[in-house]
């Protein structure tokens, strides 16, 4: 809500200044996407390791305390990894894995070429690996 409420005060204050020389929905994406941006900086260390994590499917048996806490380890350090990723990686992840957005629709959120969005993909999840090589098995937690 407040993130919405952000976007039209400023294509509201903004325009005046828009100038017809693109589309008025690319001008307005390019709004939305630099105040998500904001706001995904500001809020950083939740979005990684708190809020993201949670929406994780449960891959052990809740009744047994040893491997609940093995699970909330491997959270703890797949959190770690994320926040370790540069910026750009993290995002085109947490999109496509966390919130099931398509190649098209990264692209023109994050204003990135289809193919740098598969590229961070791929290197991004390489990035992953090579961060949770510490965990007995690593490739189970990785699509």
């Amino acid at each position: 809500e407040d993130i919405a409420q952000e976007v039209f005060i400023r294509v509201y204050k903004g325009l005046p200044y828009f100038k017809h020389q693109s589309k008025f929905t690319t001008w307005l994406y390019r709004i939305v996407h630099n105040v998500a941006i904001s706001e995904i900086r500001k809020n950083r260390p939740q979005l990684a390791s708190a809020e993201t994590l949670e929406k994780l499917p449960t891959t052990v048996r809740q009744d047994n305390p040893s491997e609940a806490l093995t699970e909330k380890q491997v959270k703890e350090k797949l959190g770690k990894a994320l926040d370790d990723l540069p910026e750009n990686y993290r995002m085109v992840l947490l999109l496509y894995y966390m919130e099931g957005v398509s190649y098209t629709e990264i692209s023109r959120i994050l204003d990135l070429p289809i193919g740098t969005v598969k590229t961070y993909l791929h290197r991004g999840k390489k990035m992953l690996r090579q961060s949770l090589f510490n965990l007995s098995n690593p490739q189970q937690y990785i699509p």
